[in-house]
């Protein structure tokens, strides 16, 4: 069976195109993981109520952001990101 060959140049030329838009996402993403350490502060807030000082704050944030990126990485997670994304992609094809 004979492999099948990628176009580098094609593949080459679409990342650059796509930049500003791989950016774009970048930055919504950012945005959704501040959005889970606002949320994550509010709770904590609530739950202590009083202001959470600025060392709080932080232990609060990083600790949301490492739970948030473990979340994502988790082989299960992964795997239902896989198939909305072919499934997006395939309707994509259908347009």
């Amino acid at each position: 069976m004979e492999s099948e060959k990628w176009n580098k140049e094609g593949i080459e030329k679409a990342m650059e195109e796509g930049k500003e838009e791989f950016l774009e996402l970048s930055i919504k993403l950012n945005d959704i993981i501040v959005d889970f350490c606002v949320r994550a502060l509010r709770t904590f807030e609530a739950g202590s109520g009083e202001p959470l000082n600025p060392v709080q704050v932080k232990q609060v944030i990083t600790k949301e952001v490492k739970y948030v990126l473990e979340q994502i990485s988790d082989p299960e997670f992964i795997d239902i990101i896989v198939r909305k994304a072919e499934i997006k992609y395939a309707e994509t094809l259908e347009e």
